[in-house]
């Protein structure tokens, strides 16, 4: 066994975690009505074009194939009160030192700081329970919302990569990479 393993077997042991207002768990297809709600939003899928669905049938295909074929690291993010699926958040392990980042909220959540709240549990478990050194996050530079988050969980700007693809309306992306490193984390939360 080799120390990659051990590190999905102790994210496995993660699989529903909870914070102040949300539950993280495994994506489930009952959650197909509330995911529809927003992949079937042009706006909200227009970084996260994985994610769009219009129909019923669409939306169960893309939450099997993108959330439940590989689910570690994948959850539903379910806010407590109303135990609505609001979001989904990922936390991707890419080698045995490092995990990216990825997500997608309802846009009727935004500004409330439910991805925050959810990016700042899972980066708790990354740095405290699976022993990272390093998690990064990679967004369009238009995708202002999703660089305040990065930027409020304490992570840093590394740099950008210019005409990297084009989105959905042909035009050409630049996506910045953010990251935040073991020892920053532990700084910040050390002094809190």
């Amino acid at each position: 066994m080799n120390n990659l393993d051990t590190l999905y077997c102790k994210l496995a042991m993660c699989n529903t975690v909870l914070t102040e207002r949300l539950r993280l768990q495994p994506v489930e297809l009952t959650n197909v009505n509330d995911f529809l709600e927003f992949s079937s939003d042009s706006e909200t899928v227009f970084y996260m074009q994985r994610y769009k669905a219009n129909t019923v049938e669409e939306a169960q295909v893309v939450l099997a194939n993108v959330c439940m074929k590989s689910p570690l690291g994948i959850y539903a993010m379910i806010e407590k009160e109303s135990q609505k699926m609001i979001g989904i958040i990922e936390l991707e392990i890419r080698d045995e030192f490092s995990a990216e980042f990825g997500y997608i909220l309802n846009k009727n959540y935004n500004g409330k700081g439910y991805m925050t709240e959810a990016c700042s549990k899972l980066m708790s478990i990354g740095f405290e329970h699976l022993d990272l050194e390093r998690i990064y996050a990679r967004f369009d530079i238009n995708n202002k919302k999703s660089g305040n988050v990065m930027e409020r969980i304490g992570m840093k700007k590394e740099g950008e990569l210019r005409h990297l693809a084009k989105n959905p309306k042909g035009e050409w992306k630049t996506r910045a990479y953010y990251s935040i490193l073991k020892e920053e984390y532990f700084n910040k939360v050390n002094t809190k």
